[in-house]
């Protein structure tokens, strides 16, 4: 079985952590490594995470990235991963049921160093399907219609080789990291 590393940086997440990692634990078909980067919380969510370190042992690690900001986390943990095949998630998101194994069919069909998917936006009762456009250079330009950090599956060589996120960036992240794998093709 095929190894996935899901990255989860988290800033002040005691109340959605628990719910983003069993997103990933659920995932079938797929071995799953889940590195927690604590992004310097002020409330519970270290306690949180071992408690969950506990109760699924050998599958979470929990790293502490004391430079501020998402993108600082989330390479600290790319960085700390073994496995080649990398799913970036938000504390405060989760993992669709079978994500991970349909993303991975793709990546090896297509021998590609990344899969762009299509995010599901939930609030409340409201759920909306953003559309990812075809030519991923419109997509680019035209904000969210490129994938975002939660829907994108990445090799991890593709990101060696462009040097991962961009620290010091605060919004559009995301946009930052797919322009830079875009731009080395």
């Amino acid at each position: 079985m095929e190894r996935i590393a899901v990255v989860i940086p988290a800033f002040n997440a005691a109340s959605c952590i628990r719910r983003a990692v069993e997103s990933c634990l659920l995932q079938e078909g797929v071995e799953v490594e889940i590195v927690i980067v604590d992004n310097n919380s002020s409330d519970h969510t270290r306690e949180v995470v071992t408690t969950l370190i506990n109760e699924y042992p050998g599958k979470i690690r929990l790293i502490e990235e004391h430079k501020q900001g998402a993108p600082a986390a989330r390479n600290t943990g790319w960085k700390n991963c073994a496995a080649d095949i990398i799913q970036f998630l938000d504390a405060d998101d989760e993992l669709l049921p079978g994500k991970l194994k349909r993303q991975l069919n793709l990546i090896r069909k297509h021998k590609a160093d990344m899969i762009i998917g299509t995010p599901l936006l939930v609030d409340g009762n409201t759920r909306e399907v953003l559309e990812v456009w075809e030519d991923i250079w419109k997509g680019v330009a035209h904000g969210s219609h490129c994938g975002q950090t939660s829907a994108n599956l990445y090799s991890i060589h593709s990101l060696r080789e462009v040097g991962g996120w961009t620290n010091d960036i605060s919004h559009g992240q995301d946009t930052d990291l797919l322009l830079k794998l875009l731009c080395r093709g």
